[in-house]
């Protein structure tokens, strides 16, 4: 999500969306899933970038025929 470098699924942390970012550890919980590499620069940037994404979804114009 902050790199966009490619990585095998196990080697990503998946964290979901319930108010705050939460780890999911397990892969299994429901919910728009971020992932995250283990990199210094994802781990810090990706709270921020996590809530701008979180902030994008559900807006925008409606068609009010």
């Amino acid at each position: 999500m902050v790199c966009r470098r490619r990585f095998p699924k196990h080697e990503l942390t998946r964290h979901i969306w319930n108010g705050d970012l939460t780890p999911d550890v397990a892969q299994i919980l429901p919910g728009r899933g971020y992932y995250r590499c283990a990199g210094e620069a994802c781990t810090a940037k990706f709270p921020k970038r996590a809530a701008a994404a979180r902030k994008g979804k559900g807006e925008g114009k409606r068609d009010e025929a």
